[in-house]
């Protein structure tokens, strides 16, 4: 994730001058992404750090089970990945990596 915010910032700092109009364009840019890993975190946290001799018997079977379910993997690969929810064109860093520019800001 941290790859994720540093490309988002990179790509709001360079489509202004105006820093305060970057940190607001960079924090939509990331909100859906982290609301959803938050909303997971909460979601799961439970069946890996509980107590409960039950939760982790749901949390292997479920976890194995459903994984192999389609779409289910391409889904979980996307979202590790940052392919889902993403705030620009995924091809913008790599296109400009093939020109040999780099996401350059505006800010002296």
């Amino acid at each position: 994730m941290a790859l994720l915010d540093a490309a988002a910032l990179a790509w709001a700092m360079d489509s202004t001058n105006d820093i305060p109009s970057a940190l607001a364009a960079y924090a939509q840019m990331r909100r859906w992404h982290v609301r959803l890993y938050q909303f997971l975190s909460n979601v799961l946290t439970p069946l890996y750090q509980s107590d409960s001799s039950i939760y982790p018997m749901f949390r292997d079977i479920g976890a194995g089970s459903l994984g192999k379910i389609a779409p289910l993997p391409w889904l979980l690969a996307k979202l590790i990945s940052g392919q889902l929810l993403l705030p620009h064109n995924p091809l913008l860093l790599s296109e400009k990596a093939g020109r040999g520019e780099a996401p350059g800001h505006k800010f002296v």
